[in-house]
């Protein structure tokens, strides 16, 4: 018996070796062919016509238990001359042929070392691997078998290094570069969880932007036997640097068929540096930390998604929301959430909001919002900053609410603007055809600070101010009657000069202006003292109850009237084209003092007055107008606005303004009343101005009341009830003084009580055959 084991373990180790010789046979003469040249050159000719494609190989290695190539290159179609699709530097698979006998596909090594892919998408939209996909087997042999055996495949190392793809879209002018790029498996099965360990630089151009970044990921992959409802994927980290900012994403996600997913983003030093590519003019900031958790689940089958929690934390503020979505012929949201912010702490990430806008307070709200509506609610407290073109704000308090586009609503607005108090209200409907608007505004004062003008700006202005030529002296044709147009052919061809090298050149001139529905406004503003940019007032009290506003006022109806205290106006021409709310109140004002500077009224009137020839105010307004008040009662009715009821009260010179202005088409029919001296509703206006034209080119006459001596005694002896204008007028137009608490002084050798003069030294030939009555 022992003789008979002894042999049959002799013939066993004789089979043994001899499979061991064979096997060590064949890997040697498998190796041995596989690197002959012949058989690269074989497999060169079998994969070129299988890619119909020019191949590449450098070499070639086959054993028993795995193979290796390198320096395979596959050429674009066309030739190695049109470029290199892919190039491998080196490639292998080590597998075992024991497991095999069990159905166990044991992969023990896949590698990829060094290598590139270049895929290209032509201007007409074909890649460079369309003609790839047409070249492979015939369709016959396509056609897909149900093969219900699946071999248990596990892989111990997947490694693939060094691997560059290029990606270009002449179509779009787009490119994305992801290089030096790493994927690192092991113990890669379908029934066991394995990690996987990937990073790359990857470089994305759009146009002539350029974006780089650098990626990093470290995740545990579960594909649970292939059943993708168990299947899980836990990210260690995901991390992802621009410039100096890393982001770094954490999670799990479950069920790869309705996945969900629980993640949290932390992004560091996200700063101006950030954002210096995609906004180079972004101030400067330093966000140390932001943390984003979000909570969600999505139904891929019926094309649904909810965020049961969506938390943002920053310094200084915090915000909740959740929301849910589904899109199916047309996508359909809800979305709802508040938010916090305390803005000293914010400020102080940013020193442009730090020190120079000083930004204080806390703003808190809510929010739902959908597919077809939204609403938001927002309270203010105690917001403080410094704003450029108005000053110091403070303690700005105020509930806001909005209705999607419809409504607005903003209450018990309360605050102060450079220490003066200010309070009041808007609310703002949507209409179909308008925007209905109440606005109720009270201030302590409105005090804005000084205004540099741009360089240039000024030159241009007064070259576009209107040119008035003096009015013609000597004999007149007509008696009592004299004719003028502000603007000659001289001044207005310099203006339209001047125009046509400020105006917008190039796509920018053509650009149409965006339209806004009309306003339909009810306002209350008053206030005390109010200094802005070309005005100054003592008080102003203003009431509207309009319809139809627009920047060009041709539809507007209804109401205004306004009530002004002592001041001055710098630049009527310049106030009037400011806004449309300036434009209503003192369009009127701006037509008057291009007349009176046509049809040299301050000239006329400067001779009518006793006093000082040196101390009379100059010839022209020049856009300048001091005032002891101004007032006015406007009715508009279809872009037509009637000044029932306009006064202007000054120590030189008072006006009593009525008349129309058609906003529809410029044309103006208007009657002035002028005569020296404080006039308010009572004393004679000997001088009469009627104004017609259009608002860019009015015209104007003038007549006087009566001879001139009784013109100089009654309006002069009668209506001047200021000692200013008994000791001579100096400064309205151009030399305006404000006021002094004290009388001023009486020039020498006059009286407080009025001197008169002979009238007819004041006055020119042609002013003293107006006064006679001829016609000479």
């Amino acid at each position: 018996m022992k003789k008979k084991l002894k042999k049959i373990s002799k013939w066993g180790f004789y089979i043994l070796g001899g499979l061991l010789l064979a096997a060590a046979l064949a890997d040697a003469g498998l190796r041995w062919a596989s690197s002959s040249r012949r058989v690269k050159n074989y497999l060169v000719q079998k994969v070129s016509a299988a890619l119909r494609r020019d191949v590449r190989l450098k070499q070639v290695r086959a054993s028993l238990f795995g193979v290796r190539v390198s320096g395979l290159e596959v050429a674009e179609q066309g030739g190695f001359q049109q470029g290199t699709f892919l190039s491998v530097d080196k490639a292998g698979v080590r597998f075992s042929l024991i497991h095999l006998l069990h159905g166990h596909l044991k992969l023990r090594t896949v590698f990829l070392h060094g290598g590139a892919i270049r895929i290209t998408r032509s201007a007409d939209g074909k890649f460079n691997f369309a003609d790839l996909s047409s070249s492979s087997v015939p369709s016959a042999q396509k056609e897909a078998h149900a093969d219900p055996f699946l071999p248990r495949i596990t892989l111990g190392l997947l490694d693939i290094e060094q691997l560059d793809v290029f990606y270009i879209d002449a179509a779009q002018n787009r490119s994305l570069a992801v290089q030096q790029f790493m994927l690192r498996a092991r113990r890669l099965m379908f029934t066991e969880p394995f990690r996987v360990i990937s990073k790359a630089q990857v470089r994305w151009v759009e146009g002539d932007f350029p974006l780089e970044s650098t990626l990093a990921f470290n995740a545990r992959l579960n594909l649970a036997d292939l059943d993708l409802e168990k299947a899980a994927l836990d990210i260690t980290n995901l991390i992802v640097r621009y410039r100096s900012t890393p982001a770094v994403l954490t999670g799990q996600i479950k069920n790869f068929t309705n996945p969900s997913a629980r993640l949290a983003l932390e992004i560091s030093r996200l700063s101006n540096d950030t954002l210096a590519e995609l906004a180079p003019d972004t101030p400067e900031f330093l966000i140390p930390a932001l943390r984003v958790d979000v909570a969600a689940r999505a139904h891929l089958a019926d094309s649904r998604a909810q965020i049961s929690r969506l938390h943002l934390q920053l310094p200084g503020g915090e915000l909740n929301a959740t929301a849910k979505a589904a899109f199916k012929e047309r996508a359909d949201y809800q979305a709802e959430g508040d938010f916090a912010f305390n803005l000293d702490e914010l400020a102080a990430l940013s020193p442009i909001l730090a020190s120079t806008y000083g930004v204080t307070g806390q703003i808190t709200g809510a929010f739902q919002a959908a597919a077809d509506n939204w609403n938001a609610k927002l309270s203010v407290q105690q917001v403080g900053a410094t704003l450029p073109a108005a000053g110091r704000l403070d303690g700005l308090s105020t509930q806001i609410t909005a209705e999607g586009l419809k409504t607005l609503a903003v209450k018990d607005l309360s605050g102060t603007l450079n220490g003066a108090h200010f309070d009041g209200y808007l609310t703002a409907v949507n209409r179909p055809l308008y925007v209905d608007a109440r606005l109720e505004l009270n201030m302590e004062k409105f005090i804005l600070p000084p205004q540099a003008e741009p360089a240039g700006t000024e030159q241009a202005a007064l070259s576009l101010a209107p040119q008035e030529q003096a009015a013609p002296q000597g004999p007149q044709t007509a008696p009592a009657q004299e004719q003028a147009t502000p603007q000659g052919p001289q001044e207005q061809t310099a203006a339209q000069t001047v125009l046509a090298q400020t105006a917008p050149q190039g796509p920018q001139a053509n650009t149409p202006k965006a339209k806004f529905p009309p306003v339909h406004l009810r306002a209350q503003i008053k206030s005390g003292p109010v200094s802005v940019p070309y005005f100054y007032a003592k008080s102003v009290d203003i009431h509207t109850r309009l319809t139809g506003i627009t920047a060009e006022l041709d539809k507007a109806d209804g109401t205004a009237e306004m009530q002004i205290g002592e001041g001055e106006i710098q630049d009527i021409y310049k106030l009037t084209q400011a806004n449309s709310v300036t434009k209503a109140m003192f369009l009127s004002l701006s037509v008057v003092s291009r007349v009176i500077n046509s049809l040299n009224v301050v000239d006329l009137l400067s001779k009518l007055m006793p006093g000082d020839k040196e101390q009379m105010p100059e010839k022209k307004t020049d856009g300048k107008l001091a005032f002891e008040s101004f007032s006015g009662a406007l009715k508009f009715d279809k872009g037509v606005m009637e000044m029932t009821k306009g006064s202007f009260v000054s120590d030189f010179m008072s006006l009593k303004i009525s008349g129309t202005t058609n906003f529809r088409n410029g044309v103006l029919d208007m009657q002035v009343n002028a005569a020296p001296g404080k006039h308010y509703d009572t004393g004679i206006m000997p001088i009469t101005l009627k104004i017609g034209g259009t608002v860019d080119e009015p015209k104007g006459s003038l007549s006087m009341l009566g001879s001139a001596a009784a013109l100089v005694t009654q309006a002069v002896g009668n209506n001047f009830a200021s000692n200013a204008v008994k000791k001579g007028v100096g400064g309205f137009f151009g030399l305006f003084k404000k006021k002094q608490d004290a009388p001023a002084e009486p020039f020498p050798g006059q009286e407080d009580t009025f001197v008169p003069v002979d009238p007819q030294e004041l006055l020119n030939p042609a002013e003293k055959n107006i006064a006679e009555g001829g016609s000479k």
